[in-house]
């Protein structure tokens, strides 16, 4: 997407959310910017403005939920789960699981209703 495209603020924001989730959380504002032709500052400001919140909480959030759904699939490794998600380790990504839970991805999984099972 380049500045020129006339496709308005509008597009640009559109753009980055699918960007975004495309990458599962794993892309930088300075990557949109650089993809978008726009500075970071303006990618920052139309994306709060349209969404609520930045660029940058909207791709952890993203990631998050990526997170959850590679965590049932990886019954329990959680080291592949945060290379997979694009945590720098295992240990980033549970404090970035806290953050959201309060609780561990074990207490988690322990408390999550499997298929065929109940809590």
């Amino acid at each position: 997407m380049k500045k020129n495209d006339n496709s308005g603020k509008d597009n640009v924001e559109h753009y980055m959310r699918t960007r975004i989730c495309a990458c599962h959380g794993n892309i930088t504002v300075r990557q949109l910017a650089q993809e978008t032709g726009y500075s970071a500052c303006y990618i920052r400001k139309i994306f709060k403005q349209d969404n609520g919140i930045s660029p940058k909480q909207f791709a952890k959030n993203v990631r998050f939920r990526y997170l959850l759904q590679i965590i049932a699939e990886t019954d329990g490794d959680y080291a592949a789960a945060a290379a997979r998600c694009g945590y720098y380790d295992e240990a980033h990504m549970i404090r970035d699981f806290k953050s959201y839970t309060g609780t561990t991805p074990e207490k988690y999984n322990k408390r999550t209703i499997r298929p065929g099972g109940c809590v």
